[in-house]
């Protein structure tokens, strides 16, 4: 598949990177269609009971809960707190995506997993969830799953190098093939739904294609040999929330910006001797939906996690760096040790999680592997507002987890000051970033299994004129192999 050049480019991109809708290309090549309907299909539909979850043989009751034992012999039954259990995927679950119908209220989850398998689950208000398998045959994991902002179109990546795009309804269509990099390690829409990125862990380049006609714009390529394998890995990336722009970060500790219209690295953020700027080893993790400090109200704003316990807040357009954020304190984390020099040198000290509040989005969070979140406010100072300790939690007679347990996945409640967690050892916590408490822990995934990906759906989106109390709907995805849906009533 070849470029476009810079002139068809331009047909489709404009000045502000708005994308032109083509839908009278819609049904070209005759696209496949899964009607999950068809009683040919029947077997492969995973039925799942909402009110009466089957147990597991050597599950049993403990207080109001189903308990389930985990697979090691040494770990406790935890309480099984899910309302909805779906056990599709036949090894570990790494990535999930979910939407809901505003009109509705139908669920829509995709998942893909470590058993070269990709589901598509669809539940509706007055009946059971209905799953079946994306038909595709996959040769390696299914990496990454995303649906379009308004829930019409469905991406899956996987290492094996297939990316594939769906429409989900009225049935689950396939709309294309895509040719681009190996071992997809993410895929992004634009905000304007016509346009897909998808970024390598191995090759380093991020491709961008037009859907609509199936046409690749650009393939950004500039991320350098890092990381202890010394392959040029993408580790994440996606479009700025308004669309204009292109973030990326590497393996190689760099952070870049990239024009989408011109195809061209426009800053990169990176380790500058003398400076401590994004000191070295693998950048994990990345958020650039939004955030405004005393600086800047623009929402112009990026997130980035390090391997080293640090994370830093960068000003895409502007091209500053802002500020780090010292996530990792050697002192308290030597102070669970009696063996100071040995803690130092094992202590877990990786930014797994970031996130920009939405609702106060002044705030901003980071999640590690040392079991902590932290609150911090960009209009004072950067400072550390609240600490969300994980470990704390594992202290209390009756309660599960690791006191070692790291923060897996972060996730800001889009209309409340609350932080949804999770864990490596199967947690779900709700967290106030007010004050630092736990509200809620949903247990029922393994505890030796991490989760590996969350997602929430909350009512006070889609139903935003109704008065009361709302509901959000946690949606899980673990090395366990299930994925649960947990229930929190919002206060």
């Amino acid at each position: 598949m070849a470029d476009m050049n810079e002139n068809e480019a331009n047909d489709i991109v404009s000045d502000e990177l708005v994308f032109h809708d083509n839908d009278d290309n819609d049904d070209d090549d005759g696209p496949a269609y899964v009607d999950m309907s068809d009683p040919a299909l029947q077997d492969d539909i995973v039925q799942v009971d909402f009110e009466n979850e089957p147990m597991d043989d050597d599950a049993t009751i403990d207080g109001n809960y189903e308990t389930n034992e985990p697979s090691s012999s040494n770990s406790p039954p935890v309480p099984e707190m899910s309302t909805q259990i779906l056990r599709c995927h036949t090894g570990p679950v790494y990535t999930l995506a979910t939407h809901r119908s505003s009109s509705d209220g139908t669920i829509l989850i995709a998942s893909g997993g470590g058993d070269d398998k990709a589901f598509f689950t669809k539940r509706s208000p007055s009946s059971d969830p209905e799953s079946i398998e994306i038909p595709h045959v996959f040769t390696d994991t299914v990496s990454t799953v995303e649906f379009a902002s308004d829930g019409s179109l469905l991406a899956v990546g996987c290492y094996d190098g297939s990316i594939l795009v769906y429409k989900t309804s009225p049935t689950l269509s396939l709309v294309t093939k895509l040719d681009g990099p190996t071992d997809v390690e993410f895929v992004r829409f634009h905000p304007s739904n016509t346009v897909l990125l998808a970024g390598s862990s191995t090759d380093g380049t991020v491709w961008m294609y037009h859907i609509d006609t199936q046409r690749v714009l650009q393939v950004f390529v500039g991320h350098e040999s890092g990381g202890n394998n010394g392959d040029s890995c993408i580790t994440d990336g996606g479009f700025t929330s308004d669309g204009k722009w292109v973030v990326t970060t590497g393996s190689d500790g760099t952070c870049r910006v990239w024009n989408p219209k011109k195809g061209t690295c426009r800053h990169v953020f990176r380790e500058e001797g003398g400076k401590g700027y994004f000191a070295e080893g693998s950048l994990t993790c990345l958020d650039v939906s939004g955030g405004i400090n005393k600086e800047d109200s623009g929402a112009n704003l990026g997130l980035v996690g390090c391997e080293d316990g640090t994370a830093w807040i960068v000003h895409l357009v502007n091209k500053k760096i802002l500020s780090c954020l010292h996530h990792y304190d050697k002192s308290s984390s030597s102070s669970t040790n009696t063996d100071t020099n040995m803690e130092e040198d094992t202590a877990p000290r990786s930014i797994e999680a970031v996130g920009f509040s939405k609702s106060h989005p002044h705030w901003c969070a980071t999640g590690g592997a040392d079991g902590l979140v932290k609150v911090w406010d960009m209009n004072g100072n950067n400072q550390c507002r609240q600490t969300c300790n994980h470990r704390s939690l594992a202290d209390g007679e009756g309660d599960v987890g690791d006191s070692a347990a790291g923060v897996t996945r972060l996730k800001w409640h889009p209309t409340k000051p609350y932080i949804y967690t999770t864990t490596s050892d199967g947690m779900v916590c709700v967290w106030d970033a007010r004050n630092g408490s736990c509200l809620s822990k949903f247990t029922g995934h393994d505890v030796d299994s991490p989760i590996n990906d969350v997602s929430l759906l909350s009512n006070a989106v889609t139903n935003s004129s109704m008065d009361g109390d709302h509901t959000t709907t946690i949606v899980s995805a673990s090395d366990d192999g299930t994925i649960r849906l947990f229930e929190f009533l919002e206060g």
